[in-house]
Parts: structure tokens; sequence; C-alpha cells
């Protein structure tokens, strides 16, 4: 039931997702002058320095971040497309985490009620005896994190 509804949403969420980028591509080409364009009006260094300034503040301002392997391979137009889709199904996105949350959360309680008594209490102690490891697990990788990020400037 869980990995149908999950097929399901994922979907749903790929099927909107395409074309909603495609209506949105061709609204913005119509709408908007291209970055390129505007940059061929004024190609001084200092209207290169502005552009690059103005992509690291969208990046910073709207919280988006490029996919792997994405920043070689986009323009200054392009990065404002992907942080723009980015944005519009955030929101979309975390309903939907939380609804899968959720039907987890109903899921588990469903499968506990399967156990008996004794093995309820097995299963929160294994759980407890685990939540140290889970603490370092999330240690080392914030640590990897911030290396990663610190090499990276």
């Amino acid at each position: 039931m869980k990995r149908m509804i999950l097929v399901l949403l994922s979907s749903v969420l790929l099927v909107g997702a395409a074309s909603s980028l495609l209506a949105d591509e061709e609204k913005a080409s119509a709408k908007k002058p291209s970055t390129k364009q505007a940059t061929e009006k004024d190609s001084s260094p200092s209207a290169a320095k502005k552009t690059a300034k103005s992509v690291a503040k969208t990046e910073k301002s709207s919280g988006g971040r490029l996919p792997p392997f994405f920043a070689s391979l986009v323009d200054a137009e392009q990065r404002e497309k992907i942080y723009e889709a980015q944005e519009k199904y955030r929101d979309k996105i975390a309903a939907l985490r939380k609804q899968i949350e959720a039907l987890e959360a109903q899921q588990m309680s469903e499968m506990e009620a399967v156990l008996t008594a004794s093995q309820r209490k097995e299963l929160q102690s294994l759980r407890e005896a685990n939540e140290p490891a889970k603490e370092e697990s999330g240690k080392s990788k914030k640590a990897a994190a911030k290396k990663k990020s610190e090499k990276s400037e």
C-alpha cells in the first residue's frame, strides 16, 4: 500500500513538474529579455561582477542549490530558472513529505500493533540502544559537510 502511494505521488509530482516547467519556460522566455542580451549591452568588467553578484545573491535569497553536476553546465539565466522552479515546488514537496511522514507513522503504528507486549518492550530497548549510534552518525555527517564547504570556499 505504501509503495503504491509513493509511486502515485512520485508520478503526479513528476508529471506536474514537467508540464509546469515547460509552461513556465515559455512564459519566461516571452516576457523577459535574456541575461545574455542584458550582458551583451554592457560588456564591461563591472557588469560581469554585477551579474556574478546577482547570481550569488539570488542563490542565497532563494535558498536554492543547484542539483549535483549542474553548476559547471548552466549559465546565469538557467540558474535563475532552476531557482525559480525550486521555489515553485518547495511548498508542494514539503506538503507531500509531511503526508508521507504521516502515512509512515500510521504504518509503523499498525505494524507495532501486531507485536506482543514483550516484543514491543524489546523493540523499545533496541531503539534506545541505537540512539547513541544515530547521534554519532549525525555528528560525523555534519563534520564531513563542514569540511566539504570549507574546501569549496
